[in-house]
């Protein structure tokens, strides 16, 4: 709701403070639900999400608006067979649709934009494989199909994009068009999910080469200052338009939306339960990504420069996910926090998928995780198990009934 609210109000009223989107759809109040909340100071409604979904599902809103319009027959015209007569209010179900649909979209093409990158280093049906033993084993499936229309999806899209160009502004000159791009991608990151602006990691902790040390790359780097500040103009003025908006409903250019909800625990990070929790954490509800502690050992040869990026990233996130204040992700399939930076991840599942000496022992634990990743996903659809989570109990008892009437199938 929250994330979509940007596109009726915009396109369809013409109000970025969102008053006229409360009266027509919501009675003259927006729910707190949804993200918005008003702002007594200007009386205008501050979205909690940011701008960049919306923008990437503008072109779906658009052709749905305009299916919308021509499916509507005028009255008493013949044939009317075809027409749906839906309100063009924004939210009648092809607007639905489009939105989700949207969400599908960019998912599936970051798939094939992550699998054409790392086709450069491992074969091309490694590649695939893993990356549908991903979409199993993993919150990716919700992400990308069942939840589709929120940030995660299309934040694999991006970080997909820049991993491609951003390897090859490393290990070329850097040219200006790749410099520009990777500022256009960075902005369009924080446009979508601020805190994932720490996918910049990747160009400061990838060597061009095997062979060169941190300190030739560092030196490199520095050698290349004016390419980063272009980038980082770049990067700012793409993500300007959500400046404009914070400023026009608080009356600030800077605004934390998420509140208190933010990170209030940079100091008490709740490190144990985001991998070990029944209740979202990470090696419980998707085991498969256990894979990527041994994993990391076997990255060698022309992978193994990215060894200190796929490091440093993966436990930077972890700990930003571990101090918010919603560490477990809401509502939601897993731990969704991590699900772009799978994209990461991908490099150590594969260098042991790559490893021929453990092949038996690692298919039969891909079997049972992503087995297990989908039986929590028949629950959580069923809605057997809540959407924001297990506890003990509840797995406790999704399991016992089964087994109690597996034993008594058997003895009858």
């Amino acid at each position: 709701m929250g994330y979509y609210a940007y596109l009726p109000s915009i396109i369809l009223y013409g109000d970025p403070g969102f008053n006229t989107l409360a009266n027509a759809q919501f009675d003259g109040v927006i729910p707190g639900y949804t993200g918005l909340e008003m702002y007594s100071e200007t009386g205008h409604y501050l979205n909690k999400y940011n701008l960049g979904v919306a923008l990437f599902a503008l072109p779906f809103f658009l052709l749905a608006h305009a299916l919308t319009w021509v499916l509507r027959a005028p009255p008493g015209s013949i044939p009317s067979w075809w027409a749906f007569q839906y309100a063009m209010d924004g939210y009648s179900p092809l607007y639905q649709h489009a939105a989700g649909l949207s969400g599908l979209f960019y998912f599936a093409f970051g798939c094939i934009v992550l699998r054409y990158f790392l086709s450069r280093y491992y074969s091309p049906r490694q590649v695939s494989a893993v990356i549908l033993t991903m979409l199993a084993g993993t919150c990716w499936l919700d992400i990308g199909a069942g939840s589709s229309f929120g940030s995660h999806g299309v934040s694999v899209f991006l970080f997909a994009l820049f991993l491609l160009i951003g390897d090859r502004w490393v290990q070329g000159s850097g040219s200006w068009r790749q410099t520009l791009s990777l500022g256009v991608i960075l902005g369009a990151i924080a446009l979508v999910r601020v805190p994932n602006v720490l996918i910049l990691f990747v160009l400061a902790l990838v060597p061009g080469n095997r062979w060169e040390g941190m300190a030739a790359h560092v030196r490199g780097l520095i050698q290349r200052i004016s390419q980063f500040v272009i980038m980082g103009l770049v990067a700012c003025a793409v993500f300007f338009p959500q400046l404009a908006f914070w400023k026009y409903g608080t009356g600030h250019w800077l605004v934390n939306s998420y509140g208190e909800r933010g990170l209030p625990n940079l100091l008490s990070p709740a490190l144990g339960e985001v991998l070990f929790s029944v209740n979202k954490g990470v090696f419980v509800w998707s085991p498969l990504l256990v894979l990527v502690l041994p994993g990391w050992f076997f990255m060698r040869g022309e992978v193994a420069r990215w060894r200190v990026a796929v490091v440093v990233l993966l436990v930077v996130q972890w700990y930003v996910i571990a101090s918010a204040a919603v560490w477990n992700a809401g509502a939601c399939f897993g731990q969704r926090y991590f699900a772009e930076f799978q994209t990461i991840a991908a490099f150590p599942i594969l260098a042991l998928v790559n490893c021929g000496r453990y092949r038996k022992s690692l298919g039969w634990w891909i079997l049972i995780a992503s087995l297990w990743s989908l039986f929590l996903y028949k629950l959580y659809y069923t809605r057997e198990i809540s959407v924001y989570g297990l506890d003990r109990e509840a797995l406790y008892d999704v399991i016992w009934w089964r087994l109690e009437a597996l034993r008594n199938w058997w003895l009858m």
